[in-house]
């Protein structure tokens, strides 16, 4: 199983590269997909286990890790209750309407949900629905209060059981966040309030409260309800609606500091003089691809390219990644350096020059080294272990893929190539054109790596 963990890590992406690619070139999409359920070419050197034991594509879309970002989901449960008045109602309408308007502006892959309790409980606005922002922000207007009981215990029920559920757009490892928004205590609710926050469904997800008005600020016990509701630091009080626009700024910094801060990926590539033009062009082809898809489903995701033979190179910064085009047509751009093979040093380059706050990096990002090399190291001052146990390798998770005969038939290279990677992510293919049946193979699509 754990052969697959660095395949799995690029598979959704790839499945949109499948469509791109037999687009191009249908007989020989279907000639690799067909060589790819029957070879061994592609292989991590700590399990060559048979084809039936392969995961197949549900359990890869269930267990694999990723590198693209989940995205955060955001439910909010709004009081309807007849103690709300209509002006006060639309009041938090409105406060509900612009949060999800300016984080909207800097979370492109935020979803919101808006669950309203009276009488009854009712979603007015579910995750798919909020795929379309403007019908979004439309239904959000047209909510007509229910009015009536204050039943806050089957509101947030009926969030965990109804809205953060696969069939009705949750995705299973994104963030996931309750706001309670009420002006009183629980009345007539069926639901102990402790029971549901205490159901197994609620691990993982941060949860906030805010209470308007004196039937929160005068009532002791509704405080403490909307405090228990809340996660530590995340009960806010105002003193009416009117006041909900005081909180509003703070809350939307707190919901865009909870979402992922988005992966990093630094490519280093091995540009010495072993390495045939022709097989530096397949690897640059390689490299094109796996951002290209990646980018389809990964709109937090940002990459960096540092080539290493003679000198070392920054070919692609992670500012340079903000323009995809560009991105991409420096990809092309990149002119082989030759001679020798410095891996230790670009990986040092790595972690002093381009996983930086000055050229891009955020501090909370995911980090993800890929070296792709032909063969072992020649001439580099730096010692690969030393670089390796470099305090600021410390989170940046770790793959290599060996190329051809010069990793395959040298145990002092593959040795070099296991160091590098992170236990069972060391792969190797017998040739550069064989790049392409690992990028068939590879999955960027799940959530940790």
């Amino acid at each position: 199983m754990q052969r697959f963990i660095l395949l799995e890590n690029i598979y959704i992406l790839n499945k949109c590269f499948k469509t791109f690619y037999s687009s191009k070139n249908p007989e020989k999409s279907i000639a690799v997909s067909k060589k790819i359920l029957s070879s061994t070419t592609v292989s991590s050197t700590d399990n060559k286990s048979s084809q039936k034991n392969a995961p197949n594509k549900a359990t890869t879309e269930s267990s694999v890790v990723s590198f693209v970002d989940a995205g955060t989901e955001i439910a909010f449960v709004l009081d309807g209750s007849g103690s709300i008045t209509p002006d006060n109602f639309q009041r938090a309408k409105d406060f509900i309407y612009n949060v999800m308007s300016n984080v909207w502006k800097t979370c492109f892959n935020c979803d919101f949900a808006i669950v309203q309790y009276g009488l009854e409980i009712r979603t007015e606005l579910s995750l798919l629905d909020s795929k379309n922002h403007a019908r979004a922000l439309l239904k959000v207007k047209e909510i007509q209060q229910l009015g009536k009981l204050t039943m806050t215990a089957s509101a947030i029920h009926h969030v965990l059981t109804d809205i953060f559920i696969p069939e009705n757009g949750s995705k299973k490892n994104s963030k996931k966040i309750i706001i309670v928004l009420s002006d009183g205590k629980i009345l007539g609710d069926p639901m102990k309030l402790t029971d549901v926050l205490n159901m197994p469904q609620m691990k993982g997800v941060t949860r906030y409260s805010i209470g308007v008005g004196e039937g929160i600020l005068s009532e002791p016990e509704a405080i403490q309800e909307m405090t228990q509701i809340a996660d530590p630091e995340k009960f806010f009080s105002v003193s009416n609606y009117a006041a909900l626009d005081d909180i509003q700024s703070s809350l939307e910094q707190s919901l865009i500091g909870a979402k992922d801060a988005g992966t990093e990926i630094a490519f280093v590539l091995d540009g010495s003089g072993s390495i045939e033009h022709d097989d530096f062009q397949r690897a640059k082809d390689f490299i094109y691809n796996v951002m290209f898809n990646v980018w389809k489903t990964c709109f937090n995701c940002d990459f960096a390219i540092v080539q290493y033979g003679l000198e070392i190179r920054t070919e692609l910064s992670l500012l340079d990644s903000k323009d995809h085009a560009r991105a991409l047509l420096k990809v092309k751009e990149i002119q082989q350096i030759f001679n020798i093979k410095k891996t230790a040093s670009a990986i040092h380059h790595v972690l002093t020059d381009i996983f930086i706050p000055e050229n891009g990096s955020k501090k909370n990002s995911k980090k993800i080294i890929i070296v792709l090399s032909d063969g072992q190291m020649l001439g580099d001052p730096m010692n690969l272990t030393d670089v390796l146990n470099m305090p600021q390798m410390k989170g940046v998770n770790r793959y290599s893929i060996g190329v051809g005969k010069g990793i395959l038939s040298n145990p002092e290279a593959i040795q070099e190539m296991r160091e590098i990677a992170d236990p069972n992510r060391f792969f190797y293919v017998s040739n550069y054109a064989a790049l392409e049946d690992i990028l068939f193979l590879m999955d960027l699509s799940g959530k940790k790596v």
